[in-house]
């Protein structure tokens, strides 16, 4: 990454060079490597620790202090953020097939077969919330995620919506297809940064969808993952580097 008032590099180079899945919360970075070691890392100091290992996620969010691990079997896991002990939730294979998942006040959202469901994670069960969907009427989503305890989808067409979580009920943000581009997203104080696959950082307000070019391809074109928590958006790049940038 080329130098970039507010960015700074944090923790050992290329220590997060495997990195897989990750999620961020309360001054932490949650990530799991293919070796299957789950990892917590400080925010502030980069410093990092091995929680857990055995791991194969698909899918991993946050609430509380719990992780909710989907793995590549399709089953639902409940993570001890600190310890890294782990309980099974749900029938063993009931998420396979989820292409996007977020946890939000003691549910999990996601989405399979083009139909969205919500779980309750006190014990595993879910539902349809809204209709199923198929192919030609469904979500065909990429991105699950919150903010402010607000449900966001992204679309594969590259469209944004804001979801209702009681019924389903869905409202656009922004033009048909601005995000068309996005690999990966982080949001914070109701703002939403996106890397495209140009590797220019877009910020959008969640209110009124309105965007900005945040950061260029020069700085941004290395990033795989974002995260949002505390005051910063973090980002790791393809060479294991880890970048805080103050907002």
């Amino acid at each position: 990454m080329t130098s970039k008032a507010g960015w700074e590099q944090i923790g050992d180079a290329g220590a997060w060079k495997n990195t897989t899945v990750g999620v961020g919360s309360k001054g932490r970075l949650f990530t799991v490597e293919s070796s299957g070691k789950l990892y917590a890392t400080s925010a502030r100091t980069g410093g990092w620790d091995e929680v857990g290992s055995g791991y194969n996620t698909q899918h991993l969010a946050i609430d509380g202090d719990h992780l909710y691990a989907i793995e590549a079997d399709g089953t639902l896991y409940r993570v001890e953020a600190e310890t890294g002990a782990w309980s099974q939730l749900g029938k063993k294979g009931d998420w396979k097939g989820t292409t996007a998942a977020v946890a939000i006040d003691g549910y999990l959202y996601t989405v399979s077969d083009n139909t969205l469901y919500e779980t309750d994670l006190s014990d595993g069960s879910w539902e349809v919330l809204g209709e199923e969907g198929d192919e030609d009427d469904g979500w065909d989503t990429r991105f699950l995620f919150a903010d402010d305890d607000t449900l966001y989808s992204l679309e594969s067409d590259g469209s944004l919506y804001e979801i209702d979580g009681d019924d389903g009920s869905w409202t656009q943000i922004g033009n048909e297809g601005d995000w068309k581009g996005t690999r990966t997203l982080a949001t914070l104080d109701g703002h939403l940064y996106s890397v495209e696959e140009s590797g220019v950082l877009y910020k959008t307000n969640l209110s009124t969808g309105q965007w900005e070019e945040y950061g260029s391809a020069d700085d941004f074109g290395a990033t795989q993952l974002l995260f949002g928590t505390g005051k910063a958006v973090y980002s790791i790049e393809e060479n294991g580097n880890l970048y805080k940038l103050d907002l």
